[in-house]
Order: C-alpha cells, then structure tokens, then sequence
C-alpha cells in the first residue's frame, strides 16, 4: 500500500459514490462508503422482495454513456461496440420505440376483434432511429400524430441543434427559457410539435417543457444527434448504430453483484481497506485549519465521526439539501452552496407488476399517448389536460422480453408515472388503483392476472429520493464538479473546503442533463480531485456534424411553410370534428 494515497469518506452509494469508489480503489486509496438504505445503487438500483426484483425504473442507454459503458466493459459485460447478435450480450439494441392510444370505448367490441388478452402490434405507432435523418419520413408518417406537425417537430430540432445563442455566457440571464419559450418564439411552431417535444421531455427529464432548460434540452440534443461528425448519411439503414441499448437482466444481478466484488477484488489486490456501512448522515463540521477549512466530522443524528482525510458527498439533491441544512459551517464558508434550494426534483413514481400470464405485448418500450381526437380537441383543454400522453404521463417495457432469469411465459410490467403531481399526495393503495385502472384503459388484462402481494404489485413512489430536473435557469445555481479551469466561473466547494468534493447528476458537468452518465461523470471528477492519479472520465461525444445539421435543415425549409400552413388547417378542421362529434353524442 502506498501511504501517499489519501484515505476517502464517500456519503452515498448511488453510480456517482461508487464509480468515484472505484477509481479511487484503483489508484490506492483505502475508501469507506456510507450509505443510508439498506442497499447499493440508490436510483439505478433494484429493491429485493421475496423471490422478485423491482427497479424504480427502467433503464435506457445511449451510445453518448461512455464512462458507464467503459464502466460495464471492466464487469465483463458486453458492451455495444461488441454487440453482433450475441445471445450473451448484456445490452440489446433499442432503436424503436412505440406509442399507443386507448382501447376502443366498447370493451365487448375489443374482445371480439383482438380476442382476450393483448393489444395487436398494428396497434402501435413506431417511431424508428430518432433524429437519424434516414427515417425522417418514415416517422413522419409513423401515425403519431399529423404529418404536419411531425415534420414542424424535426424541423424544430434541427433548428435548436444548430442555434448557439443557448449557450453563449455573455447572455447568462437572457439563457434562462424554458423549451415552449424557444418554441414561440419560432413563427413555424405548431401547440402539437411543441406538445411532441412535451412528452418527449417528460420521459427523459421528468419535467414539462414549459419547464425544461432549454439549454440543457439543446444538450441532450446535442449528445444524441445522428450526425457524428466525419460520416455521410447511410445508404443502408441497417448500419445505423440503434443509439440506444437496454441491459438484459435487472441492475441488482446483472451490474451491481459484479460491481461489488470488482471493488472487493481491487481492495484485495491492491492491500487497501473497502467497506460500505449503513447509516444516515445528518451533517457535517468544519474547522479551521493551516490548510484553511476542513470537515473534521461526520454527523449522524446526535453522534459524530471523525473524517480521517478525504470526503466525498455523493448523495442525490434532497439528501445534500438536508446536509446542508444541519451544516452551519459549511454555509459559512461556502455560502453559495446555499443556492442549491433553487434547484427543483421531483418523485417519479413506478409501478412493477408481476403477472401470472403472459399479455400480448411487444419489447419495445411503449408510451401512452391520449387518442388523436383529443389531440385536437378545443382549448382550453388541451392546455389543461397537461398534454397528448395518458393521465400520469405513463410508459411501460415488459421485462420478459429483457431478463433472462424471468419466465418468457409471463409478463412482467414496469410502469413509470412521469407526470405525478396528482399521484403523490395519494395513499400508495390509491396510487396503484388509479394507475391500473389508467393502464387497462390501454392494455386489456383482469385484476385477477397478477397476484396482489406485495412482491408481485410493487410501488416505489419516489417521494424521499426525488429526481433532479433540469428546470429553466437551474444551471447557475448547481455545485461546480468540472475539471477544466476555463470552463468554471464559479469555485468548486474543494476551493474552500481542502478535503471535500462534490458528485452527483444535479452537479455541472459536460453531460449536463440528468442522467446515469451525468452521476458517473461528476463522481470520477470528484475522485480525481481527491488523488490526481486517477484518470479524468471519457469527454462526451465529438460535437456532432454542424454542415450535415445545416444541410438537413436546408432541405426541409422548403417544406417547413406547407407544413405550418397544413397545421393550422388540420388543427380547425379536427377541432370543428371534435364540436361535431360532441354535439351529434
């Protein structure tokens, strides 16, 4: 053991404490977790219940997640790049993604057509290679919703992708808009394209449009644009990337067993200590020091630990806001750290339904849009009915199809509310009623098709751990995490405290937005700060081909007038057919 090497304290075995746990392990460093559940990976974890597994939410991966591919590759896990069909990849390809509208009103009329169990596949709308422009008209046309308006949505992202004003410092104040403010301020926009981007956003972010940072949408955009720089379009779609991957298997056994020992094997091979207890920490103190200041405790409730050198806080918004609470100290000396109350998370609820059949579902990820009609429908309505999704925003994957340790014989549901706001203050009882009862409006099964124990009908309702969102205006108020000088125009907390550093996806970083990718960036910044041996993380991708954006967008505005045109009259013509149909009921 080289006794140069710092000793860490990481609070939160969430991706962000524990990729920074493995790096620093990796370097030397004997590292102590501490961890306030009774399990590891915090949202991008599994609860064990009985014989079952429930995550709080399915996962998907884009081809931007480096450092958690890179991550993955070190687990043995078969990562993309190596995906040929192999049947023992741990990712499986997801470049589809489904939409459905409700059933037919006449339940008898729906089991005579489709028989008792499922939905047909036809019933779904497919929207292929998002953003590829090799399916542009293909899911145009994908059904979804007017080709008008579908085209005024991919005009829209192209131009967004191609404006720079969102990320120019100079204009800090004047950046704060929310994506429906960059989208009315387009004479082109349609309340559909806008509502398009709307349900997008809230399975992404967790947050409506008229919330979103626009500069952190334009940043995913950005991540996940099909125009890598250097490559023309394909002549054969099939050698399109899928961009996005899903694991086979639930994260529990399929990631963290094999992350755990990794760690354990590190420690042993490297003589360090590792070891994760499992306790709440309330607070932190300070000290004053000839280094300057220090945290010299932990705080848990009314007892206290000492810190022995290095400290990493890696828990999610809610719990740093707590801490920050109980620590005067730290407000003191690092005040601006206070303005992380600004920033907002919100609980997304999920719902895991083990079934005793098996439903006739696809393996794509599905959405739960309203019916065309009520697309359309006069406003105020649809205004008020917050959208064009299902009530509660939901989504749904059947992990059948995805985990190898689940009968393919039966369905398993995991049902995700993104728009929860008249779900939390419900009883949990209550809150998997109303989402049922939301699902069968869409997929016909019994009450009796799942066994209603609390290992087959799970709820995590999300309310003490919520999500941080990237609301407009939100980046100026999150804790500094990046390494590169120029970009910082704030210090970090290590600037005034020496022997703490900060991780989490709320924290600035490159990714930006909220994600998996985001936590394991900002928890290997923070290690490397700790001890500069460890390797900086993978940079995002290449920023994407600008002349190929441009030549795409050159393309559709010649259509983007007949299209807008088109809009406004499909618009009053399915409004006058709603009043129609209204009045003839």
């Amino acid at each position: 053991m080289n006794e140069s090497r710092p000793s860490v304290t990481i609070i939160g075995a969430g991706i962000a404490g524990m990729s920074a746990a493995l790096r620093l392990l990796q370097v030397g460093c004997p590292v102590t977790v501490i961890e306030k559940a009774d399990h590891v990976g915090g949202q991008f974890g599994a609860v064990e219940v009985g014989s079952r597994y429930h995550e709080h939410a399915f996962h998907i991966f884009a081809d931007w997640c480096q450092n958690f591919f890179a991550i993955c590759k070190e687990l043995g896990l078969k990562h993309p790049p190596d995906y040929q069909g192999d049947p023992e990849a741990a990712f499986e390809p997801r470049p589809v993604f489904l939409t459905l509208q409700p059933l037919p009103t006449e339940r008898q009329t729906f089991e005579s057509m489709r028989g008792p169990r499922g939905r047909e596949v036809s019933d779904f709308k497919r929207l292929e290679y998002l953003g590829a422009p090799e399916y542009f008209w293909k899911n145009a046309n994908a059904g979804v919703a007017h080709w008008s308006d579908m085209v005024i949505y991919q005009y829209s992202v192209l131009d967004m992708l191609s404006d720079d004003s969102l990320h120019d410092d100079t204009k800090a104040f004047l950046n704060r808009v929310s994506v429906n403010g960059f989208m009315n301020s387009r004479g082109y926009a349609s309340d559909i394209a806008a509502l398009l981007h709307h349900e997008l956003l809230l399975k992404v972010f967790a947050v409506p449009s008229y919330r979103t940072s626009a500069r952190s949408y334009q940043t995913y955009l950005r991540h996940t644009a099909a125009f890598p720089p250097g490559q023309p379009m394909k002549s054969d779609p099939s050698q399109l990337s899928p961009s996005f991957w899903a694991m086979r298997g639930n994260v529990h056994e399929t990631f963290w067993v094999k992350f755990l020992q990794k760690l354990e094997d590190i420690a042993k091979a490297k003589g360090v200590r590792f070891d994760i207890r499992y306790r709440e920490v309330t607070g932190l103190t300070l000290a004053e020091s000839a280094g300057g200041s220090r945290v010299t405790h932990i705080q848990f409730g009314k007892q206290t630990e000492e810190v022995p050198d290095q400290l990493l806080v890696a828990v999610p918004l809610t719990g740093f806001k707590n801490i920050i609470k109980n620590s005067p100290d730290l407000a003191t000396v690092a005040p601006e750290l206070l303005d992380v109350r600004y920033l907002e998370a919100v609980p997304v609820p999920a719902l895991n339904l083990y079934f005793n059949k098996k439903l006739a579902l696809p393996k794509e990820h599905m959405t739960l849009l309203d019916s065309k009609d009520d697309f359309y429908a006069p406003d105020p309505s649809l205004a008020r009915r917050n959208g064009i999704a299902s009530k509660y925003g939901l989504s749904l994957v059947d992990h059948s199809h995805l985990w190898p340790t689940l009968s393919p014989d039966k369905t398993v549901l995991s049902v995700l509310a993104a728009d929860s706001t008249l779900l939390m203050a419900e009883s949990d009882e209550t809150v998997k009623r109303l989402v049922l009862e939301t699902l069968r409006q869409y997929i016909y099964f019994d009450p009796g098709d799942f066994d209603r124990k609390e290992e087959d009908i799970h709820l995590q309702k999300d309310r003490h751990e919520p999500l941080f969102v990237n609301t407009e205006g939100s980046w100026e108020y999150r804790p500094e995490a990046r390494l590169d000088e120029g970009s910082r125009t704030f210090p970090r907390v290590r600037d005034k405290v020496a022997n703490l550093a900060l991780a989490g996806d709320y924290c600035r970083s490159k990714v930006d937005i909220v994600s998996v990718e985001g936590a394991i960036v900002t928890g290997i910044c923070a290690a490397r700060l700790i001890c500069g041996e460890v390797p900086a993380p993978k940079e995002p991708p290449p920023d994407f081909e600008r002349e190929a954006v441009r030549r795409a967008k050159a393309v559709l505005d010649g259509w983007i007038d007949l299209a807008t045109r088109r809009s406004k009259q499909n618009a009053l013509t399915e409004r006058a057919h709603v009043k129609e149909k209204a009045t003839r009921s």
